[in-house]
């Protein structure tokens, strides 16, 4: 026969550790180790932006072939279009993109 079982929390017979009556034992508290501190993330990001080369051009303009948009990112004005990127003057209007791209 197997030996008699014993509670958990304060190792006598007869009863288990949920009907215990001997208040649980609290885990011994220590101190954390200190890890090594992250560096901070720099305040000011700067984009990296690669011009692509563009295969075709009409008039001088780099021909694109989804229809381009204007965004405006870190205080700069791009006209974007798939992967082609070009800067542009920040007061560029919508209106104004065919200045210097021509799409299909």
């Amino acid at each position: 026969m197997a030996g008699e079982r014993l509670c958990s929390n304060c190792g006598t017979a007869g009863h288990n550790k949920r009907t215990c009556k001997n208040p649980a034992k609290a885990p011994a508290i220590r101190e954390a180790t200190p890890i090594r501190q992250i560096p901070a993330a720099p305040k000011k990001v700067e984009p990296i932006i690669m011009q692509v080369e563009t295969r075709e051009s009409v008039g001088g303009l780099p021909k694109v072939e989804i229809a381009p948009c204007l965004i405006e990112l870190n205080g700069y004005t791009y006209i974007c279009s798939g992967s082609f990127r070009m800067e542009v003057p920040n007061d560029t209007k919508f209106e104004e993109i065919s200045n210097y791209v021509s799409w299909r």
